[in-house]
């Protein structure tokens, strides 16, 4: 019933997303990933033309906590803001394949004025989560709500 009921979502209209909107609603099957603290840690990375500026680490997701968002620089400097989940309580550690996941970021980003790109990093390996071409659908600010015009500022369109 759960997926029969979300085959009749169509997410563009939900959230204005331009890429969701003649896409045709599909069911996939994925390998289930599980790291070895039986959760799955999110790596998010913001690429504005190619580069990464920025990141956000999302923990706790399968806890009955609410799930936490930690941003960072692309040096892995603690940012000192939120955006929709508050920072964990314990700051996330850089994952051990940070610098290839910035290198297959920064890939799949060329040419592309900004998109978030994701990853998982589970039993040594790296997997590739999604892209996402507006964060948030773009709704949901940033606190302090100056890290709104900040983030924004990084975006140059063409």
């Amino acid at each position: 019933k759960k997926m029969n009921a979300s085959l009749k979502n169509n997410f563009f209209y939900r959230g204005r997303e331009w890429p969701y909107k003649d896409v045709r609603p599909r069911i996939i099957a994925e390998k289930y990933l599980e790291d070895e603290s039986g959760g799955l840690i999110d790596y998010k990375f913001f690429c504005y033309n190619g580069k990464v500026k920025n990141l956000f680490i999302a923990t706790e997701r399968s806890s009955k906590e609410e799930t936490k968002f930690d941003f960072f620089d692309r040096s892995f400097n603690h940012l000192p803001f939120t955006n929709g989940h508050p920072n964990a309580k314990i700051t996330p550690n850089k994952p051990k394949h940070f610098d290839k996941m910035i290198e297959l970021s920064e890939i799949l980003s060329k040419d592309i004025s900004f998109v978030r790109i994701d990853f998982y990093e589970v039993e040594d390996k790296v997997y590739f989560g999604e892209m996402t071409f507006s964060h948030w659908s773009g709704l949901v600010p940033f606190e302090p709500s100056e890290w709104d015009e900040k983030m924004g500022d990084l975006i140059e369109l063409k």
